[in-house]
């Protein structure tokens, strides 16, 4: 009981603390905007992508799009693409220009993936249950493992209504995808109420 009694030196203490937690907020805030500046330049490389080397072509006709895209950047942010262009497996245009084709992605989802491989950003209001799974799938291709949970977590918040409706085939492609785990979990759960 003695420790609840507050006394000018326990009450400037608080205080102290109270400050220096202040101050820490601040330093965090600060830093935020100084990383969110940084991810809004590196994101304004796709509107207008200078010096880039890889070219990539999405999707199925007709719904094809060519992102043109810094492999310094994919390589660094994903396995997939660091194996994906290494020498052994690249092709060139004559301009040394990495030629890349991925059909089974819509170019829609790919742009997501891209901005959020720039600069960190995922927006995952602005599109459909649906896409928003295609997207699950995406980042799991492209071993964007810190994006799983993220999105699982999305669509076990917003959209259970969505899931139930297509509870089957969500069920099937969770067997399939093993770090779909929560959307396991939650379809597991499901079956045995």
């Amino acid at each position: 009981m003695a420790n609840l009694i507050l006394t000018p030196e326990k009450v400037q203490e608080l205080l102290n603390k109270l400050s220096t937690t202040e101050k820490a907020l601040k330093e965090a805030q600060e830093q935020a905007k100084l990383l969110l500046g940084l991810a809004r330049d590196f994101t304004k490389l796709l509107e207008v992508p200078k010096d880039h080397n890889v070219s990539i072509k999405v999707g199925k006709e007709p719904n094809v799009e060519i992102f043109n895209v810094h492999s310094g950047i994919l390589r660094t942010r994903s396995s997939y693409f660091d194996v994906a262009f290494s020498n052994k497996w690249v092709n060139k245009d004559k301009d040394n220009v990495i030629l890349f084709q991925k059909e089974n992605i819509t170019p829609k989802i790919f742009q997501i993936i891209l901005r959020y491989l720039y600069g960190g950003f995922l927006e995952l209001n602005e599109i459909s249950p649906e896409e928003v799974f295609d997207l699950l799938k995406a980042c799991d291709e492209f071993c964007l493992e810190e994006t799983i949970d993220f999105i699982q977590d999305f669509l076990l918040e917003k959209h259970k209504s969505w899931i139930k409706n297509n509870f089957f085939s969500i069920h099937r492609l969770c067997s399939e995808f093993k770090s779909f785990s929560k959307l396991e979990n939650y379809c597991t759960r499901f079956i045995n109420n």
